[in-house]
């Protein structure tokens, strides 16, 4: 990172930060960004997403690195931070069919 960069700078704005860098960096990831957001704010690897072996793994930064460490997961994968995970999980409406977007109106729930 640049000099006066740092990842716990980059909570500074307390949105959810996405990391695309070796899985063996969680521990250290998390622990950067435990100061600032707290040890008990929910994150998750995504390890190789998309793929038929894709693997998610969710915990908070105090427990994140030991779980990957745990599942042997190698290489990279996607490390999400961020007080967003803890919401309760929803689908997305995106393709309910009572959802309006520009390439289709909406039914009507009955």
């Amino acid at each position: 990172m640049p000099e006066k960069e740092s990842l716990a700078n980059i909570t500074a704005a307390g949105g959810t930060v996405c990391v695309f860098l070796s899985v063996d960096k969680t521990e250290e990831t998390a622990q950067a960004f435990a100061g600032a957001l707290g040890r008990d704010c929910p994150a998750a690897v995504v390890y190789h997403a998309s793929w038929p072996d894709q693997k998610i793994i969710r915990g908070t930064l105090d427990t994140i690195g030991a779980q990957v460490r745990a599942a042997g997961l190698k290489r990279t994968g996607i490390i999400i931070i961020g007080r967003a995970l803890g919401e309760k999980n929803t689908e997305s409406r995106l393709y309910s069919p009572e959802f309006t977007h520009g390439y289709r109106t909406g039914q009507k729930h009955t």
